[in-house]
């Protein structure tokens, strides 16, 4: 992925690869599921708010247009019973709020 500063065109950088996204999202899987023992794949997505011609581009990573989110999420099957959204929701909010403010 390239990005390019629309207000700055000298300013561009490359991923080369969305390895990070995956391993984060690895790591939310995991550490939901020491908090509340529910597997349930954590899927890494990219959001572009910016030229995106394709919109959507599903792999190991789904990369998508901003102005896209919220079809693509309706469209993804329900993967999480409803009972359990809350707790999950809760324990990668506390996982990840507790990794920021020891790193504050």
């Amino acid at each position: 992925m390239r990005v390019r500063r629309f207000e700055d065109p000298d300013l561009t950088y490359t991923y080369p690869t969305p390895l990070p996204v995956s391993r984060q999202a690895a790591e939310t899987n995991a550490r939901m599921a020491a908090a509340t023992r529910i597997r349930q794949w954590v899927v890494p997505v990219l959001v572009v708010w910016g030229e995106f011609p394709q919109r959507l581009v599903e792999g190991d990573v789904v990369v998508v247009h901003g102005d896209a989110l919220v079809d693509w999420l309706r469209d993804r099957p329900r993967a999480i019973a409803p009972e359990n959204v809350g707790r999950i929701a809760s324990a990668v909010r506390t996982a990840w709020s507790v990794e920021r403010h020891q790193a504050g």
